[in-house]
């Protein structure tokens, strides 16, 4: 527990200050009664008042074992009487010691008309000093608690993602996988070429694994190689088109996200339709959003695929942990195209 006052220079500054305008205070009160002797009585109220403010520094030292979780009502108050009564009349010995020194002949009236002021001011500024200290560390252990809860929560925010990002890797691995093995026997060559399509994009998942946020640029290269594998598995079944805002690259996007929402168009757009399908990817920037909108073609007669929802659900629920729900991914069906857009704030590599 770190001393309430000598914490930092600007605290142990605005303590000593408000010693010098309670000094100022009293000196005004009392002066008048006293002429001919204002430097004389400034002294003395001057070093009374800092030999309070010292005494107070060094009680914390004693009062921060007194409180009301680790003791009684009734002996919490009287362990603070008992501190008052021994601070004050230690107090009040020194300054009279002081006192004789500086203010000889004029004394017994100073005694007379500052006595119950410097009672008053023993008692009211002991309260404040406990008052000060408790809200202190109530403040203190708040905050503390709040920090701990905001490391917690980003390492639950951490686990969450990477365990999303597994349920991701697997499933498009799974399916790579699956469209090699009925290749090697119907046309080696190009299973060959998957499996090489495959190792670069793998190498690069490892290595983006480590970044939460990728750059635009480097993201619609992963998905490149991607689409180059699922290129040779549909061959002219499948067109796919790029249209990119060049200012819309350097910014940053959650790393993967978009070989999800390309995975989904594929599975939806393409798995059940005898005809060629098309998928258009477009990037740009709307003030200080990046809009990224990834459109599909799909035969309405076919019969859909049913899945589980996994992929979409992963997206929307990696927005909502890296932008803290400030991002959005929406879809929308017009005749025959489905359109997955991510709405996200334009996050540049100097603001990640």
């Amino acid at each position: 527990m770190k001393h309430p006052i000598l914490r930092d220079r600007n605290r142990i500054l605005t303590y000593f200050f408000l010693w010098v305008m309670v000094s100022l205070f009293q000196y005004i009160f009392v002066y008048r009664g006293f002429p001919g002797h204002f430097i004389r009585v400034l002294a003395a109220i001057l070093i009374q008042n800092f030999l309070l403010a010292i005494m107070y520094i060094g009680a914390w030292f004693g009062l921060r074992y007194i409180n009301l979780e680790t003791q009684k009502t009734l002996q919490f108050v009287t362990n603070h009487v008992i501190y008052l009564i021994v601070i004050t009349l230690l107090w009040l010995s020194m300054s009279n010691f002081f006192d004789q020194l500086l203010l000889r002949g004029i004394l017994p009236d100073y005694r007379l008309r500052t006595g119950p002021l410097k009672s008053m001011l023993g008692i009211f500024s002991y309260l404040l000093l406990i008052s000060y200290i408790y809200l202190d560390a109530y403040y203190t252990s708040y905050m503390e608690k709040i920090e701990t809860e905001r490391k917690l929560y980003e390492i639950l925010k951490e686990s969450e993602l990477n365990l999303l990002k597994s349920q991701m890797n697997p499933h498009f691995i799974f399916n790579s996988l699956n469209s090699i093995s009925s290749l090697t026997m119907l046309d080696p060559v190009r299973a060959q070429e998957m499996i090489i399509r495959l190792s670069d994009f793998l190498r690069y998942t490892v290595t983006a694994s480590k970044d939460q946020l990728v750059t635009l640029e480097k993201e619609i290269d992963m998905c490149q190689a991607y689409l180059d594998i699922e290129k040779v598995r549909f061959g002219s079944k499948i067109h796919f088109t790029f249209s990119v805002d060049p200012e819309s690259l350097p910014l940053k996007v959650p790393g993967m996200i978009l070989q999800t929402l390309f995975e989904n168009a594929i599975k939806h757009g393409v798995y059940n339709s005898l005809g060629k399908e098309s998928i258009h990817f477009e990037s740009r920037l709307e003030k200080d959003r990046l809009i990224l909108c990834i459109e599909n073609s799909f035969d309405p007669a076919s019969q859909p695929k049913v899945g589980t929802g996994t992929g979409l659900r992963n997206v929307r629920n990696r927005l909502d942990l890296v932008y803290d729900r400030a991002a959005l991914l929406s879809t929308d069906v017009q005749e025959n195209r489905f359109t997955a857009t991510l709405n996200l704030p334009s996050v540049s590599p100097a603001e990640e």
